[in-house]
């Protein structure tokens, strides 16, 4: 479980910089028939492999990818990746580097942090890709745990 107090003065040595789409690809597979309200949807965030990268001693630099599906009865009807490079500067190297080790804060805050503070952006992308597709608006959760 992660100490907040310690998350919390972790969160001071670092700070959100830039959020960056650098890649958006989005396709229609099929209908949803008129009327109809029973869409599944099924998502997934992923690092590239090296994340974090490190180029500037005051830099840390993400790039995750969200890959979404939207099922009807079981079949594809969209899918959609997305890729956003986040920077975020670090104010305080040392203590970064001090709480960075903490396997707990590290996890939480590429788990839990870093989704929650993309997800708004992504929302918006699935939303604007079904509107450009022809396919009907669809209802998505605010945030994500």
């Amino acid at each position: 479980m992660i100490n907040q107090e310690s998350y919390t003065e972790f969160l001071r040595c670092i700070q959100p910089q830039t959020m960056q789409p650098m890649s958006l690809s989005f396709n229609r597979t099929g209908d949803v028939p008129q009327g109809e309200n029973q869409i599944q949807l099924s998502w997934k965030f992923l690092y590239a492999n090296d994340d974090p990268l490190f180029p500037q001693s005051d830099l840390c630099v993400f790039r995750p990818k969200f890959e979404f599906v939207m099922l009807h009865n079981g079949k594809p009807i969209y899918n959609q990746t997305s890729i956003i490079v986040t920077k975020f500067t670090i104010t305080d190297r040392d203590k970064f580097d001090d709480f960075w080790i903490i396997e707990d804060v590290r996890k939480f805050f590429r788990d839990k942090q870093i989704p929650s503070l993309l997800w708004p952006i992504v929302r918006q992308q699935v939303l604007d890709g079904f509107a450009r597709l022809g396919l009907p608006p669809i209802s998505l959760p605010w945030m994500i745990n």
